[in-house]
């Protein structure tokens, strides 16, 4: 799920998907760094309660977020800059800050959520089932 909310949300960034094995391998590294991210972004940090400290970055939070994320972005970058739209990596993080880590992965955790509270009703289950094959059928 968290693949087809990536690609729906580069699709509409820039016209393309990211396919074939480099959209598995793409996928799982974005997704383990989003993961990553999150863990970051909730752990204490000095720097919070004290902004003057902000410019040291004494914990070396802000400096492990960077690492992680040029990596991928430099990847996402190559795939979706062209002449007509040079992106510089400020747009770059700006853009996947925004639209890919916050849509990929509260939407995919939604559906995933939906899916297996399905799975517990199998009234629900086979309701989605008969509405699925009669919309989209078996094949």
């Amino acid at each position: 799920m968290f693949l087809n909310v990536l690609n729906v949300i580069t699709n509409t960034l820039w016209g393309g998907t990211v396919e074939g094995d480099e959209r598995a391998g793409l996928g799982a590294e974005f997704r383990e760094v989003v993961s990553e991210m999150t863990e970051l972004l909730g752990k204490p940090n000095v720097s919070d309660f004290y902004p003057g400290l902000a410019r040291f970055n004494l914990q070396g939070i802000e400096k492990q977020m960077a690492r992680r994320f040029d990596g991928i972005f430099e990847k996402l970058k190559d795939e979706g800059g062209d002449s007509k739209t040079p992106f510089t990596m400020t747009h770059v993080k700006a853009l996947l800050m925004d639209m890919v880590v916050g849509g990929s992965d509260t939407s995919s955790n939604t559906v995933e959520f939906a899916l297996a509270e399905i799975m517990h009703k199998p009234e629900v289950m086979k309701k989605a089932q008969q509405e699925l094959e009669a919309v989209v059928g078996k094949h």
